[in-house]
């Protein structure tokens, strides 16, 4: 004697959430992910004279994308074998090296000398 399972029944709302995700936020997340790396390459031109604009802009091209596209295969690879939980604990100490130099600059400076910096 087979046994029959019955199938699996989706539930409309989370299909309803997923199309919402997809067309609200997703347009949004990436607006502001290019916005920021256009301001970031402008800024690594700045920092350059005319004739080494070209290739530093491109060099900086070549370690972000290729860094991206290593990250991208390593937490694919991490998520399939360790799952979510793992990944998000992983990210943690990135976002802790960034927000932590960011927050003791805002404390230590006092905001008259933030304000004559920007002229």
């Amino acid at each position: 004697m087979a046994i029959r399972s019955t199938p699996r029944r989706r539930n409309p709302m989370a299909h309803a959430v997923d199309v919402r995700a997809k067309l609200c936020h997703r347009p949004w997340l990436s607006l502001g992910r290019n916005l920021g790396f256009i301001g970031a390459t402008a800024m690594v031109a700045d920092c350059h004279s005319p004739a080494e604009r070209g290739r530093a802009r491109g060099a900086n091209d070549f370690v972000v994308f290729g860094t991206v596209a290593c990250a991208s295969f390593f937490a694919v690879s991490l998520l399939h074998t360790s799952g979510w939980t793992t990944v998000n604990w992983l990210v943690l100490p990135a976002v802790a090296f960034i927000l932590v130099p960011l927050f003791w600059r805002a404390a230590v400076l006092p905001r008259s000398s933030i304000q004559s910096r920007r002229g």
